[in-house]
């Protein structure tokens, strides 16, 4: 099932690259520009470092099931 899962995010960028023509984003992520300001970066960021801690403290269940 891992495997399935880890096939199917390359394969979305790669037909989204067919879609469009071009590679559109860098390693960086979203530049900052008139949509996204570099508050919004950080605050993401934030935001994932908290959702990766809150998943961490599931991880002991995870080993009970």
């Amino acid at each position: 099932m891992s495997f399935t899962y880890s096939t199917i995010g390359p394969g979305l960028g790669v037909s989204q690259v067919a879609e469009i023509g071009k590679i559109e984003g860098s390693l960086n992520g979203i530049s900052i520009g008139t949509e996204v300001t570099e508050m919004h970066k950080i605050w993401r960021s934030f935001q994932a470092l908290g959702a990766i801690g809150f998943a961490y403290s599931y991880s002991p269940i995870l080993i009970e099931i």
